[in-house]
């Protein structure tokens, strides 16, 4: 008898804790997290959010190539990976579209 009423007793706490482990995992606060990419001193951004003289001079001096990959330091300084013909390189930019020698 007191097998089975432990036997009880232990199904119940691994029912109660498989409840409250998919109450956590489908919890709101756990979809919220947002992953931040740090390259050195710059934060992955999102490339439809590059500033319009940053693409247009992309287009202009790099013709051909697109932007795989788009970072930002605190001082506005874009860090951009373009590629082209299967080859990838990394230049920098202000807002202003100017290139920047880092």
């Amino acid at each position: 008898m007191k097998n089975s009423n432990l036997l009880a007793v232990a199904a119940i706490a691994i029912f109660s804790a498989q409840i409250s482990a998919t109450n956590l995992i489908s919890s709101p606060l756990i979809s919220q997290i947002t992953i931040e990419v740090v390259e050195g001193d710059f934060v992955e951004v999102d490339q439809t959010k590059l500033p319009e003289a940053i693409k247009n001079a992309v287009s202009k001096d790099y013709a051909g190539s697109i932007i795989t990959k788009a970072f930002v330091n605190k001082d506005g300084i874009y860090k951009l990976v373009i590629s082209h013909n299967e080859k990838e390189s990394t230049v920098f930019a202000n807002t202003a579209g100017e290139w920047v020698e880092l």
